[in-house]
Formats: structure tokens, sequence, C-alpha cells
């Protein structure tokens, strides 16, 4: 899933949510990257499976 399409549909659960909070903030850092930014995402992505999300 692309994270910018996460951001866009309402985020329903509270996972959803702290998700696309940690994606934002993350993404207005001064040093953000792309890079980085795909790095953190696949993270939160195994976090979530761990959570049966």
């Amino acid at each position: 899933m692309d994270f910018e399409e996460l951001i866009r549909k309402q985020p329903k659960t509270e996972m959803e949510q702290t998700l696309v909070q940690c994606i934002v903030s993350l993404s207005n850092h001064p040093n953000y990257s792309s890079t980085d930014m795909w790095t953190i995402y696949d993270k939160q992505v195994e976090l979530a499976k761990v959570f049966g999300y």
C-alpha cells in the first residue's frame, strides 16, 4: 500500500492513526529522505503484522 493513499483515506483504527501520525511527522522532518521513509514504512508494516493487523 502507498503511504499517501493511507493518509488520504480516513484512518479508522487506532493502529492506522498511529501509523499515519508517525509517517506524517517523519516526512515533515528536515533530514527526511524518501529512502528513510520506505525503510520506516517497511518496519511499520512488519509491526502491524506482528500485532495481527
